[in-house]
């Protein structure tokens, strides 16, 4: 186990890596453990690891080209990190054990090199295999040129990046050359030297190829450039920017950080998510999304709001417990009042500001109408349409019950769970729920639509609201109060139980 700090300092932390392993294998708790902490930790893992395996495709897409080693020879994978809650990502790829790869001093203290090495998954071994199939048919079929077109990029990058087009193909003409010769030869050392080249090209090749043909959604792209960027990017106010290195620890390589560059440009046009500029790095470039191209970025963020929010739910209660625990832990063994903190961890402190950046685009972009009033039915109900980037996102139907409002949506899982995510950055916590006769719903009574504290919003349920009151259909007095209440907000929101009786049917949207 190579150390860069050693002696008594490294003890507690080496006692924190062994307190990992047990949790992830789910062995008996320590003796040194209260059994309620042991059993939160236990949980929380295996609410992470749930959460990781219901998006390990995109995970994977996003890990491959950033933040992996790759030994396709002999399938394995190898990934690092300073981060334990990045380490539990690394699920995606493969199931072996999180390890102590060192202990090393920084700025911040003593930090641990978190470390997975192992087979890689039947996942990962997919896109690879149609990712090669992709990537040798696209050979000499498309010109890399196009890719920078439109893009912010200074004149001497221009000219450099047009040669980098120019002689890509040949590069990977010679690159697929070497891998099928290596493959015939059974030459396992040179398929394993290869993987630093195809673990950038094939997954993106896939995912171009994959999304043309319907098998991976937006959604899917959105979340595979999302954990690109939790593990090689930036993000700033009105700026995210995506870090693209070279293969690592070669002296002459087939290819560049400069040819990997031109292929992420390539990819990210085709899947609709171009860029605004390219800027040189130390020793990498540096893919920039601001403005108009940040805005449709954001508005594909929006559709994985859902799943970025049940793994940082996960996350932070992992952390929470497995902070608990390692205190018990080391105070025990060493009588020191220290714990593991995964919530100060970057990797986590990231991933929650692209779900506020993402919040922010909502609020600020998010439009409502509401159609006229229908008094038809059995309640006085009217249609609010919610749309974001001009795409009509839910159509909700208010309703009047003689005492209280309710707001409902129905459809299918994945509109259900995006509105959700929208009402949440809206200030409404709500959940979706499936119902036999109607599918997937969102159901809110009067506290959660008044929570909703977005202009239009409010606009539209206070016309509902005088509407409901020029027909006599509401009594002065609750007219009063329900405008005072839309005015004011809720001072504790109280969200209404589910319950089959109080669901009414409506039209699937």
């Amino acid at each position: 186990m190579p150390l860069w700090v050693e002696g008594e300092v490294v003890r507690p932390i080496e006692e924190v890596v062994g307190l990992v392993d047990a949790a992830l294998s789910s062995s008996k708790p320590l003796s040194e453990m209260g059994k309620e902490a042991w059993e939160k930790v236990v949980k929380t893992v295996s609410k992470t690891k749930k959460a990781v395996k219901t998006m390990a495709k995109n995970v994977a897409i996003g890990a491959l080209p950033t933040d992996v080693v790759l030994y396709p020879g002999i399938k394995y994978v190898e990934g690092s990190t300073s981060y334990l809650s990045q380490a539990l990502t690394y699920w995606a790829l493969a199931e072996g054990r999180i390890s102590l790869g060192e202990v090393y001093p920084s700025v911040e203290g003593l930090k641990v090199r978190w470390r997975i090495q192992s087979n890689y998954s039947e996942i990962v071994d997919e896109i690879l295999k149609k990712g090669y199939t992709v990537f040798d048919n696209l050979k000499g079929n498309i010109n890399l040129k196009t890719a920078f077109t439109d893009v912010e990029i200074s004149d001497e990058l221009k000219i450099a990046f047009e040669k980098v087009a120019e002689e890509f193909w040949e590069r990977a003409h010679q690159l697929l050359k070497q891998w099928e010769e290596a493959e015939k030869s059974g030459n396992v050392n040179l398929l394993n030297k290869l993987g630093k080249y195809l673990r950038v090209l094939l997954p993106l090749a896939y995912a171009v190829e994959a999304y043309k043909r319907g098998e991976l959604s937006r959604e899917d792209i959105a979340l595979a450039v999302i954990f690109a960027v939790l593990y090689d990017g930036s993000i700033s106010k009105g700026e995210i920017r995506l870090y693209v290195g070279g293969p690592e620890k070669e002296e002459e390589p087939i290819m560049t950080h400069d040819h990997f560059t031109a292929f992420w440009l390539w990819a990210l046009k085709e899947l609709g998510l171009k860029p605004s500029a390219l800027y040189p790095g130390r020793n990498e470039f540096h893919i920039v999304f601001r403005g108009d191209e940040m805005d449709n970025l954001m508005n594909a963020f929006t559709l994985a709001l859902p799943k970025l929010y049940e793994l940082s739910n996960a996350l932070t209660e992992f952390a929470d417990a497995f902070r608990i625990a390692s205190g018990e832990v080391v105070r025990s063994k060493f009588g020191v009042d220290w714990a593991y903190d995964v919530k100060e961890e970057s990797f986590l402190k990231k991933l929650n500001k692209i779900i506020a950046i993402t919040e922010d685009y909502i609020r600020n972009n998010v439009t409502v109408d509401k159609r006229p009033l229908d008094t038809s039915g059995q309640r006085p109900k009217a249609v609010i349409r919610l749309k974001l980037g001009g795409e009509v996102v839910a159509r909700i139907n208010m309703y009047w019950t003689d005492k209280v409002l309710h707001a409902q949506f129905a459809g299918s899982r994945e509109k259900a769970e995006r509105l959700a995510s929208i009402l949440r950055a809206l200030g409404s916590e709500t959940k979706t729920k499936h119902t036999r006769r109607i599918g997937w719903v969102v159901w809110l009574t009067t506290d959660g639509i008044i929570a909703i504290r977005h202009d239009g919003w409010l606009k539209a349920v206070k016309s509902f609201v005088d509407e409901l009151k020029d027909k006599k259909l509401i009594s002065e007095d609750r007219y009063k109060q329900l405008v005072r209440d839309i005015e004011a907000g809720p001072n504790t929101v109280k969200f209404a139980a589910w319950s089959s009786q109080s669901i009414m049917t409506t039209s699937r949207n």
